[in-house]
C-alpha cells in the first residue's frame, strides 16, 4: 500500500506523521568502517622532474596558449616522465615552478603527479591535440576526447601539490559547445553538442557497442577534467583546479578514492565539482566548491547504459566541505540508473546567493534506480537561491517512461539555516500509484528567513516524518516613520510538546 501525501494550502499545524522508531543500530557507525577501508596509494620514493624530459616553461605565468611545438613538447614530457617512472616501478612526476601548456595527461599505475607551489599546468585550447579514449559522458560510455587528466585501469595514482591545474576554458573556448545555457556568455551557434548528445543517447538505447560510439573532433562533446576510470587507490589532494570544460573530478567505476583539501573554482556549464560515478569507498574531505553546476553529485550511469553496467555508487563519506556557488550543494543524480546507497554527509557549510539548493535529489522515470540510505547531519546553511531541500522526479524527461524512481531511508538531521531561502522544501513525486516512491525523515532542523508563504511544496510523497523542525518566515514591516523601514523575522511555527510541525499533510490511501 502506498501513501501519497499532499500539502494543504492552509498552514494549519497538525500531527500527521509517524515517529521514527528508535534503532539500536545507528547507521553512522558505518562511517568509521568505510574510512577504515580507505587509504592513500603507496607511491615509491622516486622523482621524475618533467624538465628532465624537455618540458618548456611559458615565458609568462598568465600565458593562455603556446605554439604547437611547445604544446607537443610538454605533452611528450609528461608522457615520457610518467612512462619512465612507471617502468622503474613507479614514483612522483614532479612539476616545478612555472607554467606548462600541454594536452591531455594520462597517469599510469604507481604514479603521483605533484604540482609544486608556483607551478601551473594549463591545458591547450587546441581541441585537435586531444586523443580519443574510452570514457563516460553524462553517464554513457563512448569513445571521445580524453579527459584532461586521465587514467584507465590503473592502481595507486595521485594528483598532489599546492600548485594550480587550469583547464583554460572560458566563454570562447570549450564552454560554448554546451549550446544554450541559462547563464551563457556566448552566442549560440550550430557548432554545439546538441546533435551528438542526442545521437549518443540513442546509441545507448539501441545497445550499439561502445567501440562504435566514436565521437571527438567535430562532435562538440566536451571532455571531463580529471577522470580515473576503473581504477583503484586514487588520491587527489591540495591542488587548486580552475576552469573545467564540464565535470571536474569524475572518478568512474573506481574503488578506494580520496579527494581532500582541494579548491575547485569553475563557473562554466556542467561544471560539477566532484562526481563519483559507480564508485565504492570514497572520501571527500575539506573541499571548497565554487561551481557552475552541482558541487557534489553522486552518479551511477544514465538510462539503458547505466542499467547495462549496473554498478551503484556506495559507501561515500563527505565531511567538512564548503559550498559556495552551484546548482545543488550535496546532490544525488541525475545519472543514477545504477542506484546509490550508503551516502554520509556531515559538518558541511553551504552559503551563496548563487547556490540554488543545499540538499538535492534529481531523478526521473527514464533513469529509475534505487536511491537509499542517504544520511546527512550537522549541516550549516547560510543562504540559498531557491530551496534548502529538493527532490525532483520531474528532472529532464520526468514521468514519461517506465522505470520507477525510488528514494528511501533519507535521514536529514541537525540542519541550521540562517540566511534564508524562498522555500524550505520542494519535493515532488508522481501522482499515479506505484509510479514513484519517496520516503524521508527530517529532525532537528531550523529554517530561518524563509521568504515564501507557504514555504514548501510537497506533492505525492509516500512517507515524510518530522521531529523538532522550526520555521521562521522573513516578513516586511514598516515603522511609524514612513520614510524608513526595517525587516524582521516572524515565527510561523512554534514548538508544541517538543515537536514542531510545519506541514499539514493530508494523507490519502491508494
Amino acid at each position: 500500500m502506498i501513501r501519497k501525501s499532499v500539502i494543504s494550502s492552509a498552514l494549519i499545524f497538525a500531527i500527521s506523521f509517524s515517529f521514527v522508531e528508535c534503532q539500536n543500530d545507528d547507521p553512522w557507525h558505518m562511517v568509521q568502517d568505510i574510512l577504515s577501508r580507505i587509504s592513500p596509494p603507496q607511491i615509491p620514493d622516486r622523482r621524475c622532474n618533467i624538465l628532465d624530459f624537455n618540458a618548456v616553461r611559458s615565458p609568462n605565468d598568465d600565458d593562455v596558449e603556446a605554439p604547437p611545438s611547445t604544446v607537443d613538447a610538454n605533452t611528450n614530457a609528461f608522457k615520457n616522465a610518467i612512462q619512465s617512472c612507471h617502468d622503474l616501478g613507479g614514483g612522483t612526476v614532479y612539476v616545478p615552478e612555472g607554467t606548462y601548456i600541454t594536452s591531455a595527461i594520462t597517469l599510469l599505475s604507481n604514479i603521483s603527479l605533484e604540482v609544486s607551489s608556483g607551478a601551473i599546468i594549463r591545458f591547450t585550447r587546441d581541441t585537435t591535440k586531444y586523443p580519443i579514449v574510452f570514457t563516460r559522458w553524462e553517464g554513457i560510455e563512448l569513445m571521445n576526447y580524453s579527459p584532461f587528466i586521465y587514467a584507465f585501469e590503473a592502481e595507486n595514482i595521485a594528483i598532489t601539490g599546492s600548485g594550480i591545474i587550469d583547464g583554460n576554458c572560458d566563454c570562447e573556448h570549450w564552454w560554448p559547445w554546451k549550446g544554450t545555457w541559462s547563464r551563457q556568455c556566448w552566442v549560440t551557434v550550430p557548432e554545439n553538442q546538441t546533435n551528438a548528445r542526442n545521437a549518443l543517447f540513442q546509441m545507448a538505447e539501441d545497445n550499439v557497442p561502445v567501440e562504435q560510439r566514436v565521437f571527438g573532433e567535430g562532435h562538440f562533446l566536451r571532455p571531463q577534467f580529471i577522470q580515473p576510470y576503473r581504477s583503484k587507490n586514487v588520491l587527489i589532494e591540495n591542488v587548486t583546479i580552475l576552469n573545467s570544460p564540464m565535470w571536474i573530478v569524475h572518478p568512474v567505476l573506481c574503488e578506494n578514492v580520496i579527494v581532500r583539501n582541494i579548491n575547485i573554482t569553475s563557473l562554466g556549464p556542467n561544471s560539477d565539482g566532484v562526481d563519483p560515478e559507480s564508485c565504492k569507498d570514497v572520501w571527500i574531505y575539506r573541499v571548497y566548491f565554487q561551481s557552475g553546476d552541482d558541487d557534489i553529485a553522486i552518479k551511477s550511469g544514465r538510462n539503458a547504459d547505466g542499467r547495462r553496467i549496473n554498478v551503484p555508487s556506495e559507501n561515500i563519506v563527505i565531511q567538512n566541505c564548503t559550498m559556495a556557488d552551484g546548482h545543488g550543494g550535496i546532490t544525488l543524480g541525475s545519472c543514477i540508473s545504477g542506484g546509490v546507497r550508503n551516502i554520509f554527509a556531515e559538518n558541511c557549510y553551504l552559503d551563496s546567493p548563487n547556490l540554488d539548493t543545499a540538499i538535492r535529489v534529481k531523478n526521473n522515470a527514464l533513469r529509475g534506480g534505487l536511491l537509499e540510505k542517504f544520511y546527512l547531519r550537522n549541516i550549516r546553511v547560510g543562504q540559498v537561491a531557491k530551496q534548502v531541500v529538493e527532490v525532483d522526479f520531474y528532472y529532464e524527461e520526468g514521468p514519461n517512461a517506465d522505470f520507477v524512481p525510488v528514494l528511501k531511508e533519507v535521514f536529514i538531521d541537525n540542519v541550521n539555516v540562517t540566511g534564508g531561502a524562498p522555500y524550505s522544501m520542494v519535493v515532488k513525486g508522481y501522482p499515479s500509484p506505484n509510479s514513484s516512491y519517496i520516503e524521508m525523515t527530517l529532525s532537528n532542523i531550523n529554517f530561518a528567513g524563509l521568504k515564501n508563504t507557504p514555504h514548501y511544496i510537497v506533492e505525492n510523497v509516500d512517507s515524510i516524518n518530522f521531529s523538532e523542525v522550526k520555521v521562521q518566515i522573513w516578513q516586511q514591516w514598516n515603522t511609524t516613520d514612513e520614510s524608513s523601514s526595517a525587516q524582521s523575522f516572524g515565527a510561523s511555527a512554534l514548538i508544541i510538546l517538543g515537536i514542531t510541525i510545519f506541514f499539514n499533510i493530508l494523507v490519502s490511501l491508494n
